[in-house]
């Protein structure tokens, strides 16, 4: 994922100059003319577009420093790990609808609020002109992303559409009280669950973007993240001068 949210990254970059046969990337989308010509050198194609930029352009050196992070396999976006999310104590606070469904605007305040978290966090060691070099735009920082996983039928348990032969050879739908006591051993408690997945866009940020997704968690009541994160140093503290939780948000009265 990690790898093809930078190649997402990249091509907003180059979207304005690049073009492959006359059309934008866009507009290729909606060419099948053009589309057939998109394959696995696109990123080639890119770089060499990247290089023969002019130097004046204001985007030229951002992308050309993010290509060169994706041909090496250094300096990956680093992914800060997954929480499951509690969607029924969330569920009031984000107005969501009875499908429990997270919307690009959810998303964004996600990442604004652990954009927050980070800024604290990182203020809270780093002083004086380190202090003034934390990056301005959350989309230059971090990239927060959720994932839904079910067993094919959402919340509803799929084994209730199954039948069953008992030793009496009786056939039994999946839903009865013999089956599922039978298999209540084996029953999961929940039957799709919501994880928000954040990735860190800065190696020297790494530290501070897993202590506010950490921070974050604990703060909303939510599971602790699951991480794969090593870190040489100990994590900083940041300050509990701020609680960015999000019934402080006022935006989220706005969410229909």
């Amino acid at each position: 994922k990690a790898i093809e949210y930078m190649i997402g990254d990249l091509i907003v970059l180059v979207a304005d100059t690049f073009t492959i046969r006359g059309a934008k990337l866009p507009e290729a989308c909606t060419r099948p003319d053009v589309f057939v010509h998109l394959n696995d050198n696109i990123l080639d194609l890119v770089g060499e577009h990247i290089y023969n930029l002019p130097d004046n352009n204001k985007n030229k050196t951002r992308a050309r420093d993010l290509y060169e992070r994706i041909r090496s396999r250094k300096g990956l976006y680093k992914d800060m790990g997954h929480s499951t999310l509690d969607m029924d104590r969330l569920k009031e606070r984000l107005h969501l609808g009875k499908d429990k469904k997270l919307t690009e605007k959810h998303l964004n305040i996600f990442q604004r609020v652990m954009y927050e978290y980070t800024k604290e966090s990182y203020e809270s060691v780093e002083k004086g002109a380190l202090a003034n070099s934390f990056p301005q735009d959350p989309d230059d920082l971090l990239k927060v992303t959720t994932v839904t996983l079910h067993y094919g039928k959402k919340s509803k348990n799929p084994v209730d559409m199954v039948y069953f032969i008992n030793n009496r050879n009786q056939v039994l739908k999946g839903d009865h009280e013999e089956i599922r006591m039978r298999l209540r051993s084996v029953r999961p408690e929940a039957f799709m669950e919501t994880r928000i997945q954040v990735f860190c866009k800065i190696p020297c940020q790494i530290r501070y973007v897993l202590d506010a997704f950490r921070k974050w968690c604990e703060d909303n009541k939510q599971m602790a993240p699951v991480s794969q994160a090593v870190l040489r140093s100990p994590s900083p503290s940041p300050t509990s001068g701020n609680n960015y939780s999000y019934s402080d948000l006022h935006e989220l009265s706005d969410i229909e």
